[in-house]
């Protein structure tokens, strides 16, 4: 357990996209608390928008396999947090302002950099 306010630096690769809504919610309450004032979160997780022909919709192909191959509850959290707008979606309850962000892989992957207000 970790103070308040202890990084200037939380990160999150991935994972976001496996977890049940609820739990999404408390693991990004807990980046928040451990975060300094004016510290940043780094995410990078599947983008929920528009993809590019053709590489974006070949690695979403892929991506797809790979998801359902996981099981159909990881497939399940992955579909949810999609649907409800990936990370810029997670963090809107949040005191975070986004100061980068960049869509790779055709358009399936979102790189975002946050800022504790």
């Amino acid at each position: 357990h970790y103070p308040d306010g202890f990084f200037d630096l939380v990160t999150g690769m991935l994972t976001f996209h496996e977890m049940p809504r609820q739990i999404r919610l408390q693991v990004m309450n807990e980046m928040v608390r451990v975060l300094k004032q004016y510290g940043r979160i780094l995410l990078i997780d599947y983008h929920p928008g528009s993809i590019h022909f053709p590489k974006g919709w070949m690695d979403k192909a892929v991506i797809y396999f790979f998801e359902i191959a996981a099981g159909r509850e990881h497939f399940k959290n992955f579909r949810d947090f999609l649907a409800n707008k990936g990370i810029p979606g997670l963090i809107a309850s949040h005191k975070l302002s986004m100061e980068k962000s960049k869509i790779v892989s055709g358009g399936n992957l979102g790189v975002y950099l946050f800022c504790a207000e």
